[in-house]
């Protein structure tokens, strides 16, 4: 018999009696690779206390959800946490089943007579008086029962009434589907799972199911205060049988049709509120869309697409995914960053190249009224010739989002996170029917929503998903020390630029719309009327640049004014630097903002940028109304109150250290839990 790593995994609700029971008949099983997992459903019973003996044993672990996930959810987070945990074979059963001594070796056996090739095994479930347990009884299709339970044989649905599955089967198939909250997970999971796989019966695994009574669930002889509990029992088979293709959807409407009938012509009372409940159901699962989620085994490695929506050039996206980058330690993450257009961003390329990451870049032209289609069809053809179990999609572009997410979900792409970079835009006719599209269908593809900053996820992110705080903000860590201030470096780079002892007044930023160049142009001619012992250094390139320089060369500020261009020395420019301007129309969460604080350079900022950019005594926010008041302003502007150098280390307090963000991030790749805030 092999010994390989065996969670048995109970999940139980405010029946702590019934719990004892089955965990004490788990106890007899006389099996040194068997583990006990119990998995409380918020009870508020004292199930724990009442069990707290069977809790000191070794192997036995407790886990509480926190709140009532149902059964569908209990069951997921059972098996979710067992094979974190190192499971090998994962035994799932309600608080009311017992199992019998043999059980679990019967199930062994098998395993090991088929070579562990199954999706599933079902035991033989009895009621309390011996007879077959009707609510358990497998089926061979989608309508026929088994009848003879004395021999192995292959089913196609079964209950999660000792259920037995490897962990190499969940990370293929999914979870179970936590939003069906109860009834009808076993069944879409089992269907699910017998789709691709043999699975089967095990005639000599015999488990007995405590259940109240052995007739099943029937919302004509059941009670009022149950009756809510149906809802859920039609959407999910309606769900579930919409999707079994026309066989299913004639099976679920022949039922519907049979139950209305019941409750027409039996005595039972409340046919009203029944038949309302039923047609509720059955309504809402024409629209139920759950999440299919996946884990990943500890042995497995997991292969990460960065997918960027725009050239991995010097953008505030390409110094995010930098900063994380060279923060990753995960072993088990493969990683390849992508882009259908160019690939020019030398730190970037040269530490991909150091670490053996993937690098795919399809140059496509970006600078063109053709970059969504470009972009769609970049994506298509990096997921035809390459496979990924995760997508992180990063962009400013609501459709970028959107229509990159729809594309990873239908190439089959397992986990699927969209991060927005970008707080502001247009508010134009065409953008709100983006919006409203992109509210209407995102979810649908979308297995985790983060976003650099909570404006950031207003903006781009569902209102639903919003109320329910259901993304992850993932702030624009930076290494503090790269951007520790010294003097050294400071006169280094001013002696490069030949600054002299003039005012330096940076900013980094792509030549486009949003970052507002013009203003900065109009400040430096406003400032050269009064002196010209300054330089505004402007950092970045983009399509807008060459406008630029013609006006700053039309206003005579052609000595005033620098073009620097791409710059892989940023830290040393902040650190010559007297002032940082940020006038931008909107962002994100600017990266250039927090490397300017964490080199103790003083920063003056659009009150239109989010305010979680701010995390030191450096920062001024600004109206974009008047280019005089920002020239003032940075006339005005005062030295640090503490050494220049003391700011960088104010970056793991504010939560922008980098190395916590990538932590942060590699999480989520790897267990696709978003912790919300």
């Amino acid at each position: 018999m092999n010994n390989k790593p065996v969670f048995a995994v109970v999940v139980t609700y405010n029946r702590k009696e019934l719990l004892r029971e089955s965990v004490e008949a788990l106890l007899a099983i006389q099996n040194d690779a068997l583990r006990i997992l119990v998995v409380d459903n918020a009870s508020t019973d004292g199930t724990k206390e009442h069990i707290a003996d069977l809790l000191s044993l070794p192997s036995v672990l407790y886990e509480n959800t926190g709140e009532n996930l149902g059964g569908a959810g209990g069951f997921s987070y059972g098996i979710r946490r067992a094979v974190e945990l190192g499971a090998y074979y994962i035994w799932l059963m309600d608080d009311d089943c017992v199992v019998s001594s043999s059980a679990l070796d019967g199930f062994l056996r098998f395993a090991e007579k088929v070579n562990d090739d199954f999706g599933f095994l079902s035991g033989v479930i009895h009621w309390t008086d011996g007879s077959i347990c009707k609510m358990n009884i497998q089926r061979t299709t989608l309508s026929k029962e088994i009848s003879d339970f004395s021999k192995t044989q292959r089913v196609k649905l079964a209950s999660f009434v000792s259920f037995f599955i490897t962990t190499k089967t969940v990370e293929e198939m999914g979870l179970p589907y936590r939003d069906f909250f109860i009834w009808g997970d076993d069944w879409e999971y089992t269907s699910r799972i017998s789709a691709v796989k043999p699975c089967y019966m095990v005639a000599d695994s015999l488990a007995v199911h405590k259940s109240k009574n052995n007739i099943g669930a029937d919302i004509v002889s059941d009670t009022g205060d149950r009756l809510d509990r149906y809802f859920y029992a039609y959407r999910n088979e309606g769900f579930f049988y919409y999707n079994e293709g026309f066989k299913g959807k004639l099976y679920f409407t022949a039922k519907k049709l049979f139950h209305r009938l019941k409750i027409l012509f039996s005595k039972t009372p409340m046919k009203k509120e029944k038949l309302a409940i039923l047609r509720k159901g059955a309504k809402a699962a024409k629209h139920f869309s759950p999440k299919k989620e996946y884990v990943f085994c500890k042995d497995t490695k997991v292969r990460v697409l960065e997918f960027f929506g725009e050239p991995l050039s010097y953008g505030g996206q390409e110094a995010f995914i930098l900063n994380m980058a060279r923060n990753f330690e995960d072993k088990q993450l493969d990683y390849t960053f992508a882009t259908p257009f160019g690939a020019d961003n030398a730190a970037l390329l040269s530490l991909i190249e150091q670490r053996d990451y993937g690098l795919i870049h399809l140059d496509y032209a970006f600078d063109t009224p053709l970059r969504k289609i470009y972009t769609k069809r970049g994506l298509k053809k990096i997921l035809e010739k390459h496979d990924f179990d995760v997508i992180h999609i990063h962009s400013g572009s609501l459709y970028t989002l959107l229509h990159a997410a729809k594309i990873a979900k239908k190439k089959g792409i397992k986990r699927v996170l969209v991060h927005s970079h970008a707080a502001g835009g247009s508010s134009s006719f065409k953008y709100r029917l983006i919006k409203a599209d992109a509210n209407r269908r995102i979810e649908k593809y979308v297995d985790g929503f983060l976003a650099c900053s909570e404006v950031a996820a207003e903006r781009k992110y569902p209102p639903a998903v919003i109320e329910k705080k259901q993304f992850a903000v993932i702030n624009n860590g930076i290494d503090g020390a790269l951007y520790t201030f010294t003097e050294e470096k400071r006169q280094a780079m001013r002696d490069a630029l030949g600054l002299s002892d003039k005012l330096a007044i940076c900013h980094i930023g792509r030549f486009a719309p949003e970052k507002n160049h013009a203003f900065l142009i109009e400040v430096a001619k406003i400032l050269a009327e009064k002196t010209r012992h300054f330089r505004l250094l402007l950092v970045g390139e983009g399509e807008g640049k060459a406008e630029m320089e013609a006006r700053s060369s039309s206003y005579g500020l052609s000595d005033v004014v620098s073009f620097l261009g791409r710059r892989d020395d940023v830290a040393d420019i902040l650190m010559a630097s007297d002032v940082f301007v940020l006038p931008s129309l909107f962002e994100g969460l600017p990266v250039s903002a927090v490397e300017a604080q964490a080199t103790g350079l003083p920063t003056l900022c659009a009150d239109t940028v989010t305010p979680e950019v701010n995390f030191s005594d450096l920062f001024t926010f600004l109206p974009i109304e008047s280019p005089a008041l920002w020239a003032e302003a940075i006339l005005q502007v005062k030295k640090p109150s503490f050494p220049r150098e003391s700011y960088a280390a104010s970056l793991k307090n504010a939560h922008f250290d980098a190395k916590e963000s990538a932590s942060l991030l590699e999480k989520i790749y790897l267990t696709g839990q978003i912790h919300y805030e």
